[in-house]
């Protein structure tokens, strides 16, 4: 008999590439479908993406961990204070947490294959922008407390920064574009941006904003040297997943070719070089 979660939204992940091996820890997909989440469509997601860590939003569920790492091919599971986040590590990872809070859960996660600990932080805003506050307050303090580790922020904010992010209404946010702005320039992150169909997150009614994004400290850079934030295709919901795709694999430039004058006195010479070109024919003619 297949699991069923009931959530509201499900996260979904970063492709972390390092030294040819990828990892993964962040995204975004939130799913509503009479408010019952088949485990198809995350395992699908799953098995198209090389994710590490999964962070599901709003359960409707006891969070019963190991049944869930199990069944989605984790190791670890853990929840934030108020059980509105999930989050999911892969084997490799190892995590303390940095804050546990009812809108965002922070994780400081390191692997044997990052050259340092990252700050790793969840978000699920509330819809109110007094509600929200705590969460700008609580971003503040994490960015003053660990401002020597590479910090990514990613999730559902419920606010957009600026009114190009929407359409389809004329509602005043100016407060909550304001706070929401104050609070990314407090704490010096960046918006990576975003590539795909569609620049909002987020459908309903007409109604079109960017209400999710991937957010990051400038010594993010210092490890993931690339960072590129895809939109999905929407799965049975009104949000869009996020993939954020992050490299720091060293390319190293092709060593210079140099002939040595010996080799051409070596008996084996005219053959080598014959077989040698016989073999690249063969492939060629092989291939045309």
């Amino acid at each position: 008999m297949q699991t069923r979660l009931s959530v509201a939204r499900v996260c979904i992940g970063v492709d972390l590439t390092r030294l040819g091996r990828t990892l993964s820890s962040f995204g975004l997909t939130p799913s509503l479908k009479n408010k019952r989440l088949s485990m198809s469509p995350i395992l699908a997601l799953l098995g198209d993406h090389h994710i590490h860590i999964l962070a599901i939003l709003e359960p409707m569920v006891p969070p019963d961990f190991p049944i869930f790492c199990r069944q989605l091919g984790f190791t670890l599971g853990l929840g934030n204070i108020s059980n509105k986040i999930w989050i999911f590590l892969k084997f490799g990872l190892d995590y303390t947490v940095s804050l546990d809070h009812e809108q965002v859960i922070s994780l400081i996660v390191s692997s044997p294959n990052f050259s340092q600990p990252i700050h790793t932080s969840c978000i699920y805003a509330k819809c109110s922008t007094v509600d929200r506050r705590p969460l700008w307050d609580s971003l503040i303090t994490l960015a003053d407390n660990y401002q020597n580790i590479p910090w990514l922020v990613g999730g559902d904010f419920n606010c957009f920064l600026s009114e190009d992010e929407r359409s389809g209404s004329d509602t005043n946010r100016r407060l909550d574009m304001e706070e929401f702005n104050a609070a990314v320039v407090v704490c010096s992150l960046i918006d990576l941006g975003c590539s795909g169909a569609t620049h909002h997150t987020w459908v309903k009614n007409g109604l079109f904003e960017r209400l999710d994004r991937i957010l990051v400290s400038p010594s993010w850079g210092d490890i993931f040297g690339k960072s590129v934030v895809s939109h999905l295709s929407r799965v049975h919901s009104d949000h869009v997943p996020l993939l954020l795709r992050a490299s720091n694999s060293i390319h190293r430039k092709p060593a210079a070719f140099r002939f040595q004058k010996m080799w051409i006195r070596h008996h084996s010479f005219l053959d080598t070089i014959r077989e040698s070109l016989g073999m690249l024919l063969l492939w060629y003619s092989g291939h045309v």
